[in-house]
């Protein structure tokens, strides 16, 4: 067998390899295309009106060294127009001055903001795991968000996202971020994580219940039932 020969056969296999990595993206494409038209936008859904009964719902903000942003954060979930809400802000062993700013908005607001400041890690714990739990201990509300310090809400977002919740007889509810984006290297990199989470997660196929594969957990929203949450 000459080298020739062998460099035309090694060639026809290289590109049988490439039309069938084509074909696949094609493929995942076209799914994607599909699917997408089916997670619910809640800003496209009826505006629901604001309901004096709506359950009880405390939203966690776990930070640590965020006092960039979390002035703005608890800002937007104070303007909130939810009527049943409590905000719960864990200063996760901060060294800056994430707490002084906490501390400086719940007596602003002592009605709908209370803090509590961790200065160690129990053994066994991630940080932002163990804040999140510690605050879930110290409420007793329907609901639970977990959140992070620098996402900010729109006036009406957990009107909004409760309202599907409810109409929608679910347990979790998550809702993707709108993404603010700086800078070109960032827009690169942040496209091909959604992309690669749309392949490897199919969000369409998440409130099926026989779908086995496909879940999805977002840090910036997770809003839960508190006996989901306890199961």
């Amino acid at each position: 067998m000459t080298t020739h020969y062998l460099f035309e056969i090694t060639l026809k296999v290289i590109q049988v390899v490439a039309w069938l990595v084509a074909f696949f993206w094609i493929y995942q494409a076209f799914g994607v295309l599909r699917g997408l038209p089916r997670v619910p936008d809640l800003l496209q859904l009826p505006d629901p009106p604001i309901d004096p009964a709506a359950p009880s719902l405390t939203v966690i903000v776990p930070a640590c060294n965020e006092a960039n942003d979390i002035a703005a954060c608890l800002e937007s979930l104070l303007a909130q127009d939810y009527p049943n809400l409590e905000i719960l802000a864990v200063n996760d062993r901060s060294t800056d001055q994430t707490g002084a700013i906490m501390d400086a908005l719940a007596a602003q607001h002592p009605r709908r903001l209370r803090v509590l400041h961790v200065t160690d890690l129990p053994a066994g714990w991630l940080g932002k795991t163990h804040a999140m739990a510690l605050a879930a201990r110290h409420t007793a509300a329907d609901l639970l968000l977990f959140t992070d310090a620098d996402v900010l809400f729109a006036p009406d977002a957990l009107r909004r996202s409760v309202a599907y919740l409810t109409a929608s007889r679910g347990d979790h509810l998550v809702t993707m971020p709108t993404l603010i984006i700086r800078r070109w290297d960032e827009a690169a990199v942040l496209g091909f994580l959604q992309l690669s989470a749309l392949l490897a997660a199919r969000p369409w196929r998440v409130p099926d219940p026989t779908s086995q594969r496909d879940a999805i957990g977002v840090g910036a929203f997770n809003l839960l039932k508190r006996s989901a949450y306890l199961q």
